[in-house]
């Protein structure tokens, strides 16, 4: 999908749906924590919403999940704020270490079988 934004009202429009960057925005835990508890969806579900949280796919729902010891299939309004804390925690954790150790999103999951170079599968290193 490729358009293009004419000025700076229009890429302010464009944003607005957005979430919060955890690796930009200063994170406020109370209002993630708000909009958690209002929901009743999978804390996998809530991770892959691009309008509560930014940049964050699959695998590294995955592995923010794993970090913190949570079931994806746990509901978000059943988590407690200390709960959440750790889950924002270790999503950031994941996004940061991505960045640090690969680069590129797409190199965070490799189907080689030299899984040397895949987070997912260095949980037992990490």
């Amino acid at each position: 999908m490729f358009f293009r934004l004419e000025d700076i009202k229009e890429v302010e429009i464009f944003f607005n749906n957005y979430g919060i960057d955890l690796l930009v925005n200063k994170v406020k835990i109370q209002e993630i924590y708000n909009k958690f508890i209002s929901k009743k969806v999978s804390l996998k579900q809530a991770l892959l919403n691009q309008s509560l949280i930014v940049g964050i796919g699959n695998i590294y729902a995955n592995e923010a999940l794993f970090h913190s010891r949570l079931s994806p299939l746990r509901l978000t309004n059943s988590l407690n704020l200390a709960e959440l804390t750790q889950l924002i925690s270790s999503c950031k954790f994941v996004l940061k270490l991505s960045l640090k150790k690969l680069g590129a999103p797409n190199s965070f999951y490799s189907n080689s079988s030299n899984s040397e170079h895949s987070v997912v599968h260095l949980r037992n290193k990490i």
